[in-house]
């Protein structure tokens, strides 16, 4: 089984910032919404977090590793405003401010205090997966605590708002704000919204269940305040009419109340698959299974009842009997639950085996489907043009249903692998016969057009030729890029070459000027920013491509 991956880093940043920007060491990688921003997915390494406005600016710098919670190394930097950082991992963590020593309290419980320093901060171990109130001098915030590595930012100017935390028990709910629907739906994590500073009304709504009361809240200057709201499906009924007058109910076992002398009875249930049975003295008793959808009435009449009056008295239930009419109820079923609550009846009973073993082939069926869906789902998402794809999926499902097309794929990439390589190496023999006193000249030209070649897809804001032209571009070097196409309406950049490349073989050197200067899909204009790179290149048959761009 192969092991599993750290979970991915998060950044989560709450301000009460009317607009604001973000910037990941170094590079613009989003604005403010809300006054919020998060991101997920931190490679590991060293960063430096930049947020600002026109009115206060924040810094922070941290170091990253695989599953393992964010460590803050250096005092946190902030002008003109409130900061407090959370680092985390699960329920452990630490938390720092610019406020100096103060007390730290996690939904009312103490938890230690603040420092500057991450060494003396407030090292905690009580941030339970879910909202989390924490409250430093009286400054509260409210965290949305995860099992993954987590550094949560939050920034507070002298404004007169406030931040609402929504946290609903069901996503996509309604929410309404002094009767006013709010722009976006409740979310599995808490809803944060940035409110003015006054008196709310908070209510939500879900289409099939029923609305929890209304909530009041004042919120105050620089106040973080957690609503939680409940929904509850709505109530599902059972109808019955034509039953014995006086017969009891009952639902799963337990007493749910009488038939009126008319023989009817409506009774409230809640939604899912019940087991109803209706008795009385000197009366055939009626059984059935019904499965009760929310909001749903399900009805049984006389007819469907069957309450005849016995002859005689009623004779004690042969549990024998009982054993056999509930294994002839389920004993087609496919549904696992029927077993399982069966043996939970007759654990000893004759049909005890036969129950077992229905159950064991149900539970290794539902193993087997979920394997399937597993193996299935990691074949539609690989590669199948790139053996490091396919490979990964053999090193998973080495003997799975489509092992044996992984396998064929690699073979195919292998011999065009071959294919290539002995062409080009034919193809460079001859050009180094024929031209050889002319190649240092036609390599320079190459390379400069391939310097040439990045310059113009990075104006074009295009990833899969800037890849193709730096073929073993780093992960986070690309996710960095990326995200500025992401920010940006349009780039301006500038690789130019300062003298010329130094060939050794089939690697190259070359000195180049680079300059880039960004216009945000906002609007905003960020000027260039000259400096100078080293770039590595590497001969790939008649033409150069990259291998690193370094500052020198």
């Amino acid at each position: 089984m192969p092991a599993l991956e750290p979970l991915p880093e998060i950044l989560q940043v709450n301000t009460n910032f009317e607009s604001g920007r973000v910037s990941l060491d170094g590079h613009p990688i989003g604005n403010l919404r809300d006054g919020q921003f998060a991101l997920s997915g931190i490679a590991p390494g060293r960063h430096t977090l930049k947020i600002t406005d026109e009115r206060a600016a924040f810094e922070t710098e941290w170091l990253s590793k695989p599953g393992e919670e964010p460590r803050i190394s250096k005092p946190v930097a902030a002008a003109d405003l409130q900061a407090t950082v959370i680092t985390n991992a699960g329920a452990t963590g630490n938390i720092l401010c610019n406020c100096g020593t103060q007390s730290v309290a996690i939904d009312g419980a103490a938890a230690g205090q603040t420092a500057q320093l991450p060494i003396s901060g407030a090292a905690v171990k009580s941030l339970k997966e879910g909202s989390r109130q924490v409250s430093i001098a009286g400054h509260t915030m409210v965290v949305d605590a995860k099992p993954n590595p987590t550094l949560s930012v939050f920034l507070s100017m002298d404004r007169n708002v406030g931040t609402l935390v929504v946290v609903a028990s069901e996503d996509n709910a309604r929410v309404y704000l002094n009767n006013k629907l709010y722009p976006r739906a409740s979310e599995h994590d808490a809803l944060r919204i940035p409110v003015d500073v006054g008196q709310y009304l908070v209510r939500v709504e879900k289409d099939g269940f029923q609305k929890p009361n209304a909530v009041t809240v004042s919120i105050g200057k620089g106040e973080e305040k957690r609503v939680e709201m409940s929904l509850a499906p709505v109530a599902s009924y059972l109808e019955i009419t034509g039953a014995a007058p006086g017969a009891q109910i009952t639902i799963d076992g337990s007493s749910a109340g009488a038939a009126d002398g008319n023989g009817a009875a409506r009774l409230q249930v809640k939604p899912g698959s019940h087991a109803i049975e209706l008795s009385k003295p000197d009366y055939a008793s009626a059984r059935f299974n019904a499965e009760f959808a929310p909001g749903a009435t399900i009805r049984r009449d006389r007819g469907q009842l069957a309450m005849a009056r016995s002859i005689r008295p009623p004779q004690p239930p042969d549990p024998a009997q009982i054993e056999t009419q509930d294994w002839d109820r389920i004993r087609d079923s496919n549904n696992l639950r029927d077993f399982d609550d069966f043996l939970n009846r007759h654990a000893s009973g004759a049909h005890a085996p036969d129950a077992r073993a229905k159950g064991n082939r149900l539970r290794q069926q539902q193993q087997e489907n979920a394997t399937r869906q597993a193996e299935q789902t990691a074949w539609d998402g690989t590669d199948k043009a790139r053996k490091a794809s396919l490979q990964d999926y053999l090193s998973r499902f080495g003997t799975g249903a489509h092992a044996a097309d992984a396998r064929s794929l690699i073979a195919g990439l292998d011999a065009d692998a071959v294919t290539f390589a002995q062409r080009a190496k034919e193809q460079s023999e001859k050009e180094r016969k024929d031209k050889e006193e002319a190649a240092n000249g036609a390599d320079e030209q190459a390379i400069e057009r391939t310097i040439g070649a990045f310059e113009a897809a990075f104006n074009a804001m295009d990833m899969k030729v800037l890849q193709a032209t730096w073929t073993d571009m780093p992960k986070s070097t690309a996710d960095i890029y990326r995200n500025q196409f992401g920010f940006s309406k349009n780039v301006s950049y500038q690789l130019k070459p300062i003298g010329r490349a130094t060939i050794n073989g089939a690697s190259a050197v070359i000195n180049c000027s680079r300059a880039l200067a960004l216009t945000a899909k906002s609007g905003e204009k960020l000027p260039p920013r000259p400096d100078r790179v080293r770039v590595a290149l590497e001969r790939a048959g008649a033409s150069w491509v990259i291998r690193s761009i370094t500052p020198y």
